[in-house]
């Protein structure tokens, strides 16, 4: 049972898996519609409000990239998960440009759904530490969604000052800053005892026997070039990696 009910909107043509996620939320606390098509879902949400959107891409009549721009005019700040596992590699890097929060791959675990919506309230800062303009600025303009904010240095000092005064969710950290580099930030997460996962997003070479005695803080690491629509993956895995581990502590 959730401590506050959530109304949720299912937007899928596979009727099977919207009504067992539906009945799994009702049994969580949760009100839920399903719509097997995008007109019928903007429909729905001009209604009334949700709190959360589960989006397929592939659907009869307007896709999914289409549903979720439509859905974002009548209710701009709706966070919206995409669960497909019918998408091209540009329909995915559309919705993720259109606003998507996060991005499932089906089959999704239940667990994985259900955390997405014990989260749905929360607000994700995302920090990135990169000295590279160009990366930053395409980051800064399509990594934002609704429930997600972006932060941006391109030094460590700036870095390490935004982790002090913000309750950062991620961190995307270049191993090489203006005047130094990445092992600076990591040991002040570590000297501070900061607890958040790490995805380190880097073009160049970096000893990774040094990287080792910062495991518990990298989660993953990517090499440069990466799609957004691929960070936006990792930053979903991470941070429910990270959930789960702290519910099974809490137990």
């Amino acid at each position: 049972m959730t401590d506050r009910e959530r109304h949720i909107l299912i937007v899928d043509d596979d009727t099977d898996f919207a009504e067992s996620l539906g009945d799994l939320l009702e049994l969580q606390g949760h009100s839920f519609a399903i719509a097997s098509e995008g007109m019928r879902a903007v429909e729905l949400a001009a209604e009334r409000p949700f709190d959360l959107v589960f989006l397929d891409i592939k659907m009869p009549g307007i896709d999914g990239v289409e549903t979720l721009r439509r859905l974002q005019q009548v209710q701009r700040d709706v966070k919206v998960a995409v669960v497909t596992g019918y998408a091209t590699e540009t329909q995915l890097d559309d919705v993720v440009a259109a606003g998507a929060f996060t991005v499932l791959a089906k089959p999704c675990p239940y667990q994985r759904l259900l955390d997405v919506v014990d989260r749905a309230d929360a607000e994700q800062v995302v920090l990135v530490a990169d000295d590279d303009p160009d990366f930053t600025d395409m980051l800064a303009e399509l990594l934002p969604a609704p429930g997600r904010r972006v932060l941006t240095a391109s030094k460590a000092l700036a870095a390490i000052d935004m982790l002090d005064q913000e309750s950062i969710s991620v961190l995307l950290l270049d191993m090489r800053l203006a005047g130094t580099d990445g092992y600076e930030v990591l040991a002040a997460l570590k000297a501070r005892r900061i607890t958040i996962p790490v995805i380190v997003v880097t073009s160049y070479p970096f000893a990774e026997d040094e990287l080792r005695s910062f495991e518990d803080s990298v989660a993953d690491v990517l090499q440069k070039p990466v799609p957004v629509r691929r960070l936006v993956e990792a930053i979903g895995t991470v941070t429910y990696e990270i959930s789960m581990r702290q519910n099974q502590g809490s137990t």
